[in-house]
């Protein structure tokens, strides 16, 4: 594995859920169905080890898809929960399936942790530190001028999110060759292949995707 990314439960934007003013809880969520990826995907095993450290399990009833058009059809027509990568609630949140900037403005004291979880895990790393900067200053902003900048801001949160997740989980030449590719180098690695092998340690990298 090159790379990790967040993990994220989605709803549909009329979720009774997301009506709720305070921040939800494990109770919370225990009451809906949910619909997960099939026993033994990685996405699988993260929420199955994240529900365990919470002293939780599945709730009864759970339904198990792999299908991505059955899933956004179950999750837009229903009140159940899904589970999604960060990338692809990306993707729902664009087709209007998840609110990000709305879970934002209701939970500030969630941004506030992610930034100060980002800042921990950025210490030291002097490339990830510039880029925490203008993550605070879009979510200093008044909601109705983020709202037109929605789309940068969670794609910054994404790149943050993933450089802070390989520092601490990933060996030193992923975590340092995405850093020079997508922090960096400004605009580089957005189209495969048009980064800098000078900067990264392409050999290390190649050895651990294909080890002899």
């Amino acid at each position: 594995m090159l790379y990790m990314e967040p993990i994220h439960l989605v709803a549909r934007p009329q979720h009774p859920l997301l009506r709720q003013e305070r921040a939800l809880d494990w109770g919370d969520l225990m009451a809906y169905r949910w619909l997960v990826w099939p026993r033994g995907t990685p996405i699988r095993n993260a929420l199955e080890g994240a529900l365990a450290a919470a002293g939780h399990a599945l709730p009864q009833g759970s339904v198990e898809s792999n299908s991505v058009t059955l899933n956004l059809t179950l999750l837009g027509h229903s009140d159940m929960i899904g589970m999604a990568s960060h990338h692809a609630a990306l993707r729902f949140s664009h087709m209007g399936a998840l609110d990000v900037l709305r879970a934002l403005a209701r939970e500030p004291e969630a941004a506030a942790a992610l930034l100060q979880d980002f800042a921990d895990a950025a210490a030291g790393e002097p490339r990830i530190l510039p880029a925490l900067r203008p993550l605070r200053d879009l979510l200093a902003l008044p909601p109705e001028q983020l709202e037109p900048l929605g789309r940068r801001l969670v794609q910054h949160l994404v790149l943050v999110a993933q450089a802070c997740l390989l520092r601490r989980h990933a060996p030193h030449a992923v975590a340092d060759a995405f850093a020079a590719t997508r922090l960096e180098d400004g605009g580089a690695g957005r189209v495969a292949g048009a980064i800098d092998p000078r900067a990264v340690d392409i050999g290390a990298i190649l050895e651990r995707a294909f080890p002899a």
